[in-house]
């Protein structure tokens, strides 16, 4: 599955969080236990470079490697201008 990370802070609208996906680039797939996002870049193949989903503390992240770790760095930038401090830990 990749490297996880699990980045929290405090919010209030998930919709803002995925607003946020959305301008990074992200592609929302709708699954029955809610929504993953997934950042593809155009060289990466079929598997996405990294995936995303919003928990009740913050965003789980996965890079899968390719420009994985670049959309983990651009994500927590996003975060961090939009939500104020987030805490970002590698999770495996």
């Amino acid at each position: 599955m990749g490297i996880e990370y699990s980045i929290e802070f405090s919010f209030t609208d998930a919709h803002r969080v995925a607003s946020l996906f959305a301008a990074i680039g992200a592609l929302a797939v709708a699954l029955p236990t809610g929504a993953r996002y997934d950042f593809q870049s155009e060289v990466s193949g079929r598997m996405p470079d990294g995936t995303a989903k919003i928990t009740e503390s913050g965003v789980i992240f996965y890079s899968h490697g390719g420009q994985g770790e670049e959309y983990l760095g651009k994500v927590i930038a996003s975060l961090v201008r939009e939500f104020g401090s987030v805490n970002v830990r590698k999770t495996s």
